[in-house]
């Protein structure tokens, strides 16, 4: 995927007169949006915009694609510990695969 002409740097939520995503530059702060209404699902709408914002110029990388990333390690993942923890003569002093197992048991409740 071609990389995104977006504004570059950390997007921020602003309450103002209306809830919106502004960027800061050196020079001033720029609104890139406005998300309309002061209730706390404005707020939260906002909050979403400016992570995925600051997520991508950060990575490059659209959240959405990040979500496939993580879903196809996670399976990688358990697949690797199942067959680690259910082979015959598997030694316990491999640490690093029940700290495997934590981080998928600690990726299925998030």
């Amino acid at each position: 995927m071609e990389k995104l002409n977006i504004t570059q740097g950390k997007w921020e939520v602003s309450q103002k007169l209306q809830v919106q995503v502004d960027i800061e530059s050196p020079l001033k702060v720029s609104t890139l949006c406005q998300v309309y209404g002061y209730s706390d699902e404005a707020k939260h709408n906002a909050i979403l915009i400016s992570d995925a914002g600051t997520t991508y110029n950060t990575t490059p990388i659209l959240p959405s694609v990040l979500l496939k990333q993580r879903n196809e390690l996670k399976l990688v993942l358990e697949n690797l510990v199942y067959k680690c923890l259910h082979t015959d003569g598997y030694n316990q002093k491999y640490q690093e695969l029940y700290d495997a197992q934590q981080v998928l048991q600690n990726c299925n409740n998030a």
